[in-house]
């Protein structure tokens, strides 16, 4: 009996299915330059396939994580079908010297420890192989909704492929790209580099300190096999220093009630009938246009021109916003429509406008208005004739709308006669008999 038992227990241990186990892993170089990216490779076979989440964050530590790439493939070997999944993660070593690659879990197994030898670049290698990243920020003590222009450089004297720039992404700031890059060649220690440029543009949110994280560039670079590494090509990173904003309050002499940092701004206002006959009742519409330098149209103020009088009703219609870039300024446009609708003849004044903003160039309060203008309001054509009529002592000749209205004398025995008459016309009426 306790060899059936026995049996048994060996038989549903041999048949329980393998959900899989860490056949490969390792690093595709054990040792590399400081500032290079290694590369750690796991892969596993499985029956089922089924791509696991790995939990990286052990290797924290010593590595910043850039990147967990992963992928299926089916395998037949010696006549048996099963599934290779592959994970690739981009690990950037913190600190030169020996580092551990931990083990991670992966299913319900455990990958090998693994050893990284990171050394310093030697100065021949870097001469030959220089890429660098530059960060700008101008300027540096911008006032809170102003624009500060960033500029990204990746300065090298060696080709570049697979490789991508990532800009800085500022928590407390707005960022808007014009889209375009630049290329262009530079002598530097009498060595011809090659540089790649592209323009930001960012705008404060918040006063203080304000930090723009480094940019940095990854991407491969083809060597010869040199006996440091033994690397045919090798993967980089190159970060630039941060940088760091004052971001100032608007300043206390600025009176105006929306706050507009810009370089320049204008106002516009376009009518849909320049010389219109107005009446009462009538409406007219109209666009106004703000554009500013140095400022998203986000930022500009909507409803200017909302107001009840007594004689006129301006009300707001839709509003369009845009942006875009003039070189590396961003220039801000929100148009705006406006319908008047006339409520009283008369003359009516349509107010000024007047707009306050603050010149970053200059530093001083400057002011944006568009002079106002006088209307002359009619009634209606028969409104008027209605009214003329109506104030009119007397019906000329009698005859007013086609009636004929007899006129009345001042005595009024006049009017007694008549109401005999009537009364007498009525009791011979009534007073004759129905025939039958």
């Amino acid at each position: 009996m306790l060899r059936l038992v026995l049996f048994l227990v060996v038989l549903a241990i041999t048949h329980v299915p393998m959900v899989g186990h860490a056949q490969t892993a390792f690093l595709q170089s054990n040792r590399i330059f400081s500032d290079d990216i290694a590369e750690l490779i796991i892969e596993l076979d499985n029956k089922i396939p089924s791509l696991y989440a790995l939990d990286t964050s052990v290797l924290e530590a010593d590595f910043e994580i850039l990147g967990v790439k992963s992928s299926i493939s089916r395998i037949i070997d010696s006549g048996e079908s099963f599934h290779r999944m592959r994970w690739r993660i981009e690990i950037l070593p913190l600190r030169s010297g020996i580092l551990e690659v931990p083990s991670l879990q992966v299913g319900e197994s455990l990958t090998p420890a693994l050893r990284l030898e990171v050394i310093p670049q030697p100065p021949e290698i870097s001469s030959t192989a220089n890429v660098r990243v530059e960060l700008e920020a101008e300027p540096e003590n911008p006032y809170v909704g102003q624009q500060v222009k960033i500029t990204i450089r990746v300065i090298h004297n060696v080709p570049l492929v697979e490789g991508s720039l990532v800009e800085p992404d500022v928590a407390t700031a707005d960022t808007y790209r014009p889209g375009l890059e630049s290329r262009y060649t530079v002598i530097q220690n009498d060595t011809e580099h090659a540089v790649l440029e592209r323009k930001l543009s960012i705008i404060a949110l918040e006063p203080g300190q304000t930090r723009v994280p480094p940019a940095s560039y990854r991407g491969r670079i083809g060597t010869t096999a040199d006996a440091a590494t033994g690397a045919q090509s090798r993967r980089i990173n190159r970060a630039s220093a941060a940088r760091y904003l004052d971001v100032r309050r608007p300043p206390a002499e600025f009176s105006g009630r929306h706050w507009l940092p810009a370089r320049q701004l204008t106002l516009g206002l376009q009518w849909d009938q320049e010389n219109a006959n107005l009446s009462v009742g009538d409406s007219l519409g109209l666009t106004l246009s703000i554009e500013a330098q140095g400022l998203a149209a986000e930022s500009l103020p909507p409803d200017l021109l909302s107001m009840d009088t007594g004689n006129f009703r301006i009300y707001n219609d839709q509003e369009t916003r845009s942006n875009r870039f003039d070189g590396q300024e961003l220039i801000g446009r929100l148009e705006q429509r406006y319908v008047v609708i006339v409520t009283e003849p008369g003359e009516i004044h349509f107010p000024a406008l007047v707009l306050k903003w603050w010149n970053v160039d200059q530093e001083t309060e400057q002011v944006a208005a568009i002079d106002g203008r006088n209307w002359t309001v009619t009634r209606p054509t028969g409104q008027a004739r209605q009214e003329e009529n109506t104030e009119s002592p007397g019906f000329d000749d009698g005859q007013a709308r086609g009636l004929v209205v007899a006129s009345i004398p001042g005595d009024w025995t006049w009017y007694v006669g008549i109401g005999v008459s009537l009364l007498v016309v009525c009791l011979l009426v009534y007073s004759r008999p129905i025939r039958r």
